[in-house]
């Protein structure tokens, strides 16, 4: 019985893997200029008014430039009832650079963007 408790706990375990791919598969879509792709990586409580996320991230494209290199420099996994990843890229765009962090969630079984924190310049 103890076995079957445990199994069922860490099934439920965020993989790190699949939150990196999460955020990488948004950032291609944002390097494609595909908004309404990459809108749909977000949790549905994020995207509850999807015109304004896509105005946000075209806006976003628009100041910053076309992302050129993208670097992960912090991943960190938080344990709870909350179970999250939280990723940080360092991004260099046309224009500008950003530290970008990423707050990863699953949602009826897949991976979405709960929170998306956009800085201009690295700290």
């Amino acid at each position: 019985m103890i076995s079957v408790l445990l199994a069922s706990c860490t099934s439920d375990k965020l993989q790190i893997a699949e939150a990196k791919k999460c955020a990488s598969d948004y950032l291609d879509a944002i390097k494609q200029k595909d908004f309404t792709k990459a809108s749909g990586f977000y949790t549905s409580e994020t995207n509850e008014h999807p015109e304004s996320k896509l105005d946000e991230m075209k806006k976003l494209d628009e100041v910053f430039g076309a992302i050129k290199t993208i670097e992960l420099i912090d991943s960190t996994e938080v344990s709870g009832e909350e179970s999250n990843i939280q990723l940080t890229y360092k991004i260099m765009h046309e224009k500008l650079e950003s530290k970008e962090k990423f707050l990863i969630v699953k949602e009826e079984g897949n991976y979405k963007i709960m929170e998306h924190q956009v800085r201009s310049g690295i700290e």
